[in-house]
């Protein structure tokens, strides 16, 4: 008889603390539920048809610089970048602070104003930059030459089809918004 009632206790101690917890006034109330499909989060649904959809296979790139690996101490200012016959300089432009490394985020920040130059031996045909989520300059960047489309948190550059091209970060305000924290730029050189 001591093992069959052992084996119940647990169920009769959940069974108590149920019973302990006071009844609340609002219980016998209906309750009206609202799911609603892409309204927050990260998943997929309810996309913005006026933002283009960026499709690139970043696995094609042609070269991949990593914000991560460039062995920058935080806050550091980003000035170049050279490798595989690539140059990356950022300047700070028009603007009132020049382009930095913030290990927060893992990103290099083109602030409102600066702009960056990217130059190759080769012919770019388009950049991809994967930016921080909410930090691709409020979609105001431009690029000369290319056409720049943005789908936070990503921005390609195409149709670039030159070994030089500039990249501004033509944002007017400020905040954390107003700026572009590129984590990588994939390079995609014609072929």
């Amino acid at each position: 008889e001591l093992d069959t009632t052992s084996a119940e206790i647990p169920k009769m101690e959940e069974e108590i603390k149920l019973l302990l917890i006071p009844e609340d006034p609002e219980d016998d109330k209906n309750v009206i539920v609202e799911i609603r499909g892409g309204t927050g989060g990260d998943e997929p649904g309810g996309e913005d048809p006026d933002v283009p959809s960026i499709d690139v296979d970043l696995s094609k790139a042609d070269l991949c610089i990593d914000a991560s690996a460039l062995g920058l101490a935080n806050t550091a200012t980003f000035e170049s970048y050279e490798a595989d016959g690539l140059t990356i300089k950022a300047e700070k432009g028009s603007g009132s602070n020049v382009p930095k490394y913030y290990t927060s985020g893992t990103a290099v920040r083109l602030f409102p104003g600066n702009f960056m130059n990217v130059a190759s031996d080769k012919t770019i045909q388009k950049l991809v930059f994967t930016c921080v989520k909410g930090s691709v300059a409020n979609n105001n960047v431009d690029a000369e030459p290319g056409t720049v489309s943005v789908s936070d948190p990503t921005v390609l550059i195409d149709g670039i089809d030159a070994k030089e091209v500039t990249i501004t970060n033509a944002d007017t305000s400020t905040g954390a918004a107003s700026h572009l924290r590129w984590q990588k730029i994939y390079v995609f050189y014609a072929q």
